[in-house]
């Protein structure tokens, strides 16, 4: 199995670990917290693979920028309950 190939599986096994998470806090927490925190932890997931492909830098503020419609929509979705 060649790098790329070895690299989407992991990936594949990091995705697969993320949406049992979101799952689990969506239970637990409820959905919309679930949703604040899916969205946050694909945001950074995205900053690191981009690092890793050397695609640009790991960049918190944009980790922020593209969690925030999430974490704005998870949370009110918890307050109107």
């Amino acid at each position: 199995m060649d790098r790329d190939k070895q690299l989407h599986l992991i990936g594949g096994f990091g995705l697969v670990a993320l949406l049992a998470a979101v799952l689990y806090a969506g239970r637990a927490l409820g959905y919309g917290w679930a949703l604040a925190i899916g969205c946050t932890a694909l945001a950074l997931g995205v900053e690191w693979y981009q690092r890793i492909r050397r695609e640009g830098t790991f960049s918190l503020t944009d980790a922020a920028w593209s969690a925030a419609p999430g974490v704005l929509i998870g949370a009110a979705w918890e307050l109107a309950l």
